[in-house]
Parts: structure tokens; sequence; C-alpha cells
């Protein structure tokens, strides 16, 4: 049970309530209670949750070494040992087929496949960027910014 916990807190589970904004267009659409809507919003609903988890795992194998060096960011499952690299590259590929297995439609496919390319491309675009001018999260580097005070 401990195992599964740790594998839940690696695919970040708790953030899976951003998903539920696909539900607003059968909401604000009347159409909540259609059970073929209601149906496949379900399912991508479950598409992109665990294709967002697929990325959440391929961030933490691509910062491994410097969340390992984070205060808080070292009690992840991968950066505190408790999971290993292979095991979360497996759990990672799992998630990804689970992903587009939970397909709509073809346009939906396409969609959770570019998600997934974009996810990981941009964190290892990230990631190479942060290997040249500071960690992520330093206050250098592409996504945070130190604005100096005016000289006045």
């Amino acid at each position: 049970m401990a195992q599964l916990r740790n594998y839940l807190r690696l695919a970040r589970v708790r953030q899976y309530s951003k998903n539920l904004f696909l539900f607003l267009p059968i909401f604000f659409g009347h159409q909540l209670l259609e059970p073929h809507l209601l149906v496949k919003v379900w399912w991508a609903f479950a598409s992109f949750s665990l294709a967002a988890s697929s990325v959440y795992v391929f961030n933490d194998l691509v910062d491994l070494e410097a969340d390992r060096n984070h205060p808080v960011k070292k009690e992840r499952p991968l950066p505190s040992g408790v999971l290993g690299r292979r095991e979360a590259a497996v759990f990672m590929g799992i998630l990804a087929l689970l992903a587009l297995a939970f397909w709509v439609n073809l346009i939906f496919l396409a969609s959770a496949i570019v998600f997934l390319i974009i996810g990981a491309v941009g964190l290892v675009k990230d990631a190479r960027l942060s290997s040249r001018v500071g960690p992520r999260g330093s206050g250098v580097g592409s996504r945070s910014k130190k604005i100096s005070p005016c000289p006045h």
C-alpha cells in the first residue's frame, strides 16, 4: 500500500482537479446529464490526467539531480530514492500509453499526442537552458527573472 501511495505521489494525482475544466462546455451548454457526452468527457478527463502525470514523471526524471538538493522537492518519491529511475521510467511509459488508450476521437488523440510531445520537449529544452545558466527556480534562467531595484 505504501508503494502505491508513492506512485500516486509521483503521478501528482492531486493536480487532476485542473482537468475538471473539461466539464465546463457541457455544464454551460446545459448538457451535463447527457450520458453520451458525460462518458466522452470522463474519458477525456482520464486521458489528460494520465498524460499530465506522465509529463510530471518525466519532469522528475529530468530534474532528478537538482531536486535531490532542493529543500522541499528532495522529499518526493524519486529524489528521495523511494522509487528508482527505472521504475519511474516504466511508470511514465505506462501512463502515456494509458493516456492515449482513452482517446475519444482522432482530434482528441492528436491533441493528447501533441500535449505529450510539447511537455517533453519543453522540459528537455528548459533543462538544457538551466544547465547553462543556473537551476530552475534559482532566479536565473528561463522561468524566473530577478528585477533589481531602481538606482535612485
